[in-house]
């Protein structure tokens, strides 16, 4: 069944005011820190890596092994918890 949302509307903005502030300062150091954090590096590298694959691979089989080949990264970072 299909709802109606206000996101559409003008007035939802003042629903959302205050996650339209820029980021402090020392929210940017943070997010520079995160962003830099050698694991998370492994990650945004792998993703794009794959991303790009992906962007190259036509066939279904090879799609499939690049997709699994992420799957089977992802599970591993998950169990080591980073």
């Amino acid at each position: 069944m299909w709802h109606s949302s206000n996101r559409a509307q003008p007035d939802y903005i003042r629903e959302i005011e205050e996650f339209l502030d820029e980021p402090t300062i020392q929210e940017r150091k943070w997010f520079k820190v995160q962003f830099e954090n050698e694991a998370l590096a492994k990650i945004r590298s792998k993703y794009i890596a794959t991303f790009q694959a992906l962007q190259h691979a036509s066939e279904y089989d090879a799609r499939r092994r690049i997709l699994d080949e992420w799957y089977d990264y992802a599970a591993s970072v998950r169990a080591n918890k980073i």
